[in-house]
């Protein structure tokens, strides 16, 4: 059935990967690439695109930051890892276990982390290492003021 099909929603089969699990590469019209599993591309399968074609293109046109989760990832990558400093907390020895949002930032949004709203920018001098304690600490008085 799907080796008729050229084409579905926004993504193009490529070829098939293997014929065990029947998995096809294909390439969606934003230009990415993924392994899909055949099944899920049958025209009423639940599988139109990339997956991050479409969330891309709601973040370009409506301006929105990247998520919280997302710019955490990023910031570890910019800044490596907060376990190569020490806590920021005065008077604290140990060694940083996350990146923290310091606050005071002109654009400042508010994501999900945890099932906490929390605030966040996308500004990497914006935040210091913390060990675990001081983090939570430090993010409940955040909390705690964003609800007042």
């Amino acid at each position: 059935m799907i080796r008729e099909a050229k084409r579905v929603g926004n993504l193009t089969i490529l070829v098939p990967m293997d014929t065990k699990h029947r998995r096809v590469l294909t390439v969606c019209d934003c230009g990415n690439m993924s392994v899909k599993l055949s099944a899920n591309l049958i025209p009423r399968g639940s599988t139109k695109d990339c997956g991050q074609h479409s969330l891309r293109a709601v973040r370009k046109r409506l301006g929105k930051p990247m998520i919280y989760n997302s710019w955490h990832r990023k910031l570890r990558q910019l800044r490596g890892s907060a376990s190569d400093y020490s806590c920021v907390q005065e008077g604290c020895d140990k060694t940083g276990t996350g990146w923290s949002y310091q606050g005071g930032c002109e654009d400042e949004v508010q994501g999900y982390h945890n099932g906490f709203l929390l605030p966040y920018c996308q500004h990497e001098e914006h935040y210091s290492s913390r060990c675990t304690t001081h983090h939570r600490e430090y993010d409940h008085a955040l909390r705690g003021a964003a609800d007042v």
